[in-house]
């Protein structure tokens, strides 16, 4: 999971406190609770215009996309992400590999969802973008941030749910 001590510093001293009617974050979690209007935004889902795609590759079928359009979407993909993800690093490629761009999420997740404390914290866990766009880079991203992205959607889509 990612620590506190990872994030910005302009957004730390707001970490966690009364964001726009955001209640405090509650224990053994790393975001603010999200108010009524907020959780309400960010658990919709969204029309076909808005959907986030990930990407689904196979031998026989080449590359096509998985449209997400909710939160709970984008947190079930992550998951199939992370198996597909744990079988390429055992060698095992015979069967369908997904992916999905941490950074275009994390924009999504703000401009679509309007949840910028998601974001913000998305992004300061990836670090600044790759300046070229190397599939070694790619992999290397989803290789090391992949998990922790999920923990940290997962944990926002269970504050939303009141979990």
């Amino acid at each position: 999971m990612v620590h506190r001590q990872n994030h910005p510093e302009e957004f730390k001293s707001d970490f966690g406190g009364n964001q726009g009617g955001q209640e405090p974050a509650r224990p053994g979690f790393l975001l603010s609770q999200p108010s009524a209007i907020q959780t309400e935004q960010i658990l919709r889902q969204v029309d076909y215009f808005q959907a986030f795609n990930a990407q689904r590759m196979n031998k026989t079928h080449g590359l096509d996309f998985i449209q997400c359009f909710s939160l709970a979407d984008i947190v079930n993909i992550l998951e199939v992400c992370i198996a597909s993800q744990e079988d390429l690093e055992k060698g095992n490629i015979s069967h369908t590999c997904y992916l999905i761009d941490l950074f275009a999420l994390s924009e999504w997740i703000q401009k679509t969802l309007g949840d910028k404390e998601l974001a913000v914290v998305i992004k300061s866990e990836l670090g600044p973008k790759p300046s070229s766009n190397t599939i070694e880079e790619f992999m290397d991203i989803l290789k090391n941030h992949l998990k922790p992205v999920f923990c940290l959607t997962k944990e926002r889509l269970e504050q939303c749910r009141g979990i």
